[in-house]
């Protein structure tokens, strides 16, 4: 049976625009992103696909987006949040909300405890709006004085959130209805030196507790939940605590990634395991990281990324700062790339050029 060329060439044609419609167009993600933002000193991140990175910042108290090509634009730009600091971030994506833990970091470094303003947000993830917004200023551990810190949260399946007070060394609880109270308060949770919070690191596990980590020796600490709360130190078996803790991110195995630094002051990120449901950890990763002074960390897929404040640049002022991907193997090699494929127009637009190429050359 005889088949015209060009009717060939057009079957061949759409055959091959439907095999490319279905090809994965694979993009690595970036392993470090600067952006430019004057006295921006980040704090809280985490990811959401559709914006990108979500940064807190200490500098202005605002929430920004910060994409791979290192543009920032405002996303939370409520006034309430004037001088004051973006601490904690969370993603609660069953109510489709980014919640927000706040301080004046300044007032609380300094001990002015009428300034020392702490509340928490939750904010609408299509709009940026605040949808609630919750004063913890008279909410307050009986037997702390001194000014209070918000900082890390964490929120539960009912959207119960879970704040850090990281001065006096306590944790607030706030229901979906905006109803705080101080959920547990504990002397071992506090600041082992000034200026430096004590909890700092905070993760609702799906068995239902909560992890806790204190910055410095590396402490931390398992919180079961329910009207009769109680609180156990996690055991490093091997001593090998992971020091300076300041945030922490679950992998997909279970196992927990958090950022610190050692002695030395060397950024760290570690990866923690646990076999016997957080009563006893040990490291199992460690690696370096390229920039000082790591103050959050999200996960991306299986890959994670570091953002890095500068605070010893506070008083000084900086014009640039970083977000950082964790090198592997934490990060899953190959894991976290940008994946799609090519679209419906684009394979028409193959066919119509291949066929106008085959009129033209008669």
């Amino acid at each position: 049976m005889y088949i015209h060329p060009i009717i060939l060439t057009l079957v061949l044609v759409a055959l091959t625009a439907v095999m490319l419609s279905q090809v994965d167009v694979v993009m690595a993600t970036p392993s470090t992103i600067a952006f430019r933002s004057r006295n921006f000193f980040p704090k809280g991140m985490v990811y959401h696909p559709s914006h990108g990175f979500l940064v807190g910042s200490v500098g202005n108290g605002h929430v920004w987006k910060v994409n791979d090509q290192g543009q920032v634009s405002e996303f939370v730009t409520d006034s309430r949040l004037n001088d004051l600091s973006s601490q904690g971030l969370y993603i609660d994506y069953p109510r489709n909300q980014l919640l927000v833990g706040i301080a004046n970091s300044t007032a609380a470094n300094y001990g002015y405890v009428e300034n020392a303003h702490v509340a928490m947000a939750r904010v609408n993830l299509d709009t940026g709006a605040i949808e609630s917004f919750v004063s913890l200023d008279n909410v307050r551990a009986e037997n702390f004085k001194g000014a209070m810190f918000a900082n890390v949260l964490t929120c539960d399946p009912e959207g119960t959130v879970y704040l850090t007070e990281s001065f006096g060394g306590s944790l607030w609880k706030i229901d979906i209805h905006g109803n705080a109270s101080v959920f547990l308060s504990n002397e071992n949770w506090g600041p082992e030196q000034k200026y430096i919070p004590g909890l700092n690191g905070i993760a609702y596990h799906k068995d239902g507790y909560l992890l806790l980590g204190r910055q410095g020796v590396g402490r931390m600490f398992k919180v079961t939940l329910g009207a009769s709360p109680t609180t156990t130190e996690i055991v490093f078996p091997d001593t090998k605590r992971p020091s300076g803790i300041n945030g922490f991110a679950f992998k997909e195995n279970g196992n927990l990634v958090s950022v610190g630094k050692d002695d030395n002051d060397t950024p760290l990120v570690y990866e923690i395991e646990s076999n016997d449901n957080w009563n006893t950890a040990r490291i199992i990763q460690t690696v370096t990281l390229s920039f000082e002074e790591p103050s959050s960390v999200t996960a991306r897929g299986e890959e994670f990324f570091v953002v890095h404040s500068f605070f010893n640049d506070y008083f000084a002022g900086r014009e640039t700062f970083y977000i950082t991907k964790v090198p592997s193997p934490i990060s899953t090699t190959n894991a976290g790339v940008n994946r799609g494929r090519v679209s419906g127009f684009t394979s028409v637009m193959i066919m119509v050029i291949t066929l106008m190429s085959i009129l033209f050359s008669l």
